[in-house]
């Protein structure tokens, strides 16, 4: 097999940031990659004096090294391959974008015969840098400017960007601004300030680039992973960090206080900030007969949340997710519904570490549970000894990894799971989907899929629900994890295209929680013969 040769351009390589050693890492880490080259240039550009002196960069600054700092990143396979990997210094290369590359420099990169050139430091259009390279120079792509966590500028545009922050793979392979395309993007959640956003938003986007490069690697042709009207588009950066910056910078540091405030006199009231509850309707699913559902509240001191249903005995079972205020910690309880009525019989599990999402099925005369048990770095296999309150662990699966939100099913006898993987140092299981597929509800043998993660963004990524096939398309509920809110909203996407090598999907519907008066959330649906449930929040007290 031949191996990729990729080189680095970068200011400096003592000035990476953790994201772009975790990335650098994985690569390096690979062996379908070489790391080649760097080409390094004249260090990290000191901050412009706006962003040193005025209000909005001083708070920046502030957000930057309080709040936003991610852990540091050893990177083994990255430290070993800068031994043996050339170093280029590139005469005029600037953090901020404004260096003129040597000629001479220049034309040293045809000799490396490089494959891909990432940028992580000068402006990517401002040497001819690419049309040495076999595919091209690519970087990532934020407020129109290459993504950079150190900018003022960045940090402050994301409060531009509505509801999620768009980053977009850019590519160029000749030097042509006329001819840079956008090779892949998503969009991430808000964080509670800009650079924290910013910086996470960073840590998210590592995958666009790592899934561009398996998907080179894979077909030996450079492709885009969406169409071009569903990459982002990137709203440009403000062209100045003035006065009413300052004053704009300082609103998420008031709402985040404010918030934290009302959460501690919420708690001396023996009240919590919010609760979810379940919403039961008849029929089947329609996010146009939303207002006519009944809502289930759960007791004090505790919220309920991922509903899965299961009909056994003429009865509905409903299992979920009964998250104790006083514990901190959530256990699967189960109750039965019925002329709209649930009555809880009990604890299904209630194990030493959080347990939420609870997807029951039923196979070969068994009844088995898969709840999210991502506390204990591993998926749970369970299995009913006395159906719905006792229950044994029969299997385990994805040892060591933070899975959130497992889905096993079978479709045209064939299984698979689904989970939300977290792969970033802040446990965020709301931005990538993987796939594996299965030799049974045992997960004994499991086989990634090579697409892996096969969906990137905090708008789709996420399960919200079990995944089912329904007038002969393939349905799967996910979350709307949007306007710094986990949980906002809830999607029904039909997955279009799925074989061992390609996955696609496309939202058929989506609900938003206006379908009652209070919420500000909903991120989970179970249907059953004659019923559906969802999960939603409101604040409470």
């Amino acid at each position: 097999m031949t191996r990729l040769r990729v080189g680095i351009l970068a200011g400096s390589i003592g000035a990476l940031a953790p994201w772009e050693v975790r990335l650098f890492d994985k690569i390096c880490a690979d062996s379908r990659f070489e790391l080649v080259a760097v080409l390094v240039g004249s260090g990290e550009t000191p901050l412009p004096a706006a962003q040193r002196s005025s209000l909005a960069g001083l708070a920046f600054k502030l957000d930057l090294d309080r709040l936003a700092r991610a852990p540091a990143v050893s990177g083994p396979a990255f430290r070993q391959s800068l031994t043996t990997a050339k170093t280029i210094p590139v005469t005029g290369a600037h953090w901020d974008g404004g260096g003129v590359t040597a000629p001479t420099t220049i034309a040293s990169l045809g000799q490396l015969s490089l494959d891909v050139l990432l940028v992580h430091g000068l402006d990517p259009l401002a040497a001819p840098l690419s049309q040495y390279t076999r595919f091209g120079a690519w970087w990532l792509q934020h407020a129109g400017q290459r993504l950079q966590t150190t900018s003022a500028a960045q940090a402050l545009a994301c409060l531009d960007c509505g509801p999620m922050v768009p980053v977009a793979l850019m590519a160029v392979t000749d030097g042509n601004v006329s001819t840079v395309r956008a090779l892949d993007a998503a969009s991430f959640n808000l964080e509670r300030t800009p650079a924290t956003t910013l910086a996470r938003t960073a840590e998210k986007s590592v995958s666009l680039v790592w899934r561009a490069l398996q998907r080179l690697a894979a077909s030996g042709t450079l492709t885009s992973a969406k169409s071009t009207d569903e990459i982002s588009t990137v709203p440009p950066a403000p062209a100045t960090v003035g006065r009413l910056s300052a004053a704009r910078y300082a609103r998420p540091f008031a709402a985040r206080a404010s918030g934290l405030i009302t959460k501690r006199l919420a708690r001396l009231a023996g009240q919590h900030d919010m609760r979810w509850s379940l919403f039961f309707g008849n029929g089947a699913f329609d996010p146009a007969s939303l207002e006519q559902m009944r809502e289930v509240r759960p007791a004090h001191g505790e919220f309920w949340a991922d509903p899965f249903l299961l009909d056994k005995d003429g009865e509905t079972f409903v299992f979920f997710e009964n998250y104790v205020y006083a514990t901190g910690l959530g256990k699967i309880s189960v109750g039965t519904y019925r002329d709209g009525h649930m009555r809880v019989l009990g604890d299904a599990l209630d194990l030493p570490y959080h347990l939420s999402f609870p997807l029951v099925f039923e196979h070969g005369g068994q009844i088995y549970m898969v709840p999210e048990t991502c506390a204990a770095k591993r998926v749970e296999v369970w299995r009913a000894v006395e159906f719905p309150l006792r229950w044994e662990r029969v299997a385990t699966a994805l040892e060591g990894q933070s899975a959130a939100d497992p889905v096993v099913f079978e479709d045209q006898g064939r299984w698979w799971l689904f989970a939300n993987i977290s792969n970033t140092p802040f446990e965020d299981h709301c931005n990538e989907l993987y796939v594996f597929e299965a030799d049974g509800p045992m997960l004994t043998r499991l086989t990634p899929h090579p697409r892996n993660p096969v969906v990137i963004g905090s708008g789709t990524a996420r399960n919200g629900g079990r995944i089912v096939r329904r007038g002969g398309k393939l349905l799967r509920m996910s979350q709307n994890n949007s306007h710094g809110i986990y949980g906002y909203g809830l999607n029904v996407m039909e997955i279009t295209e799925f074989d061992a090598n390609h996955y696609s999907e496309r939202c058929l519907a989506s609900v938003e929680p206006t379908f009652k008066p209070g919420l500000i959330g909903c991120h989970h649906m179970d249907q059953s013969a004659g019923i559906f449930v969802l999960d939603a929040c409101r604040r409470s007290g």
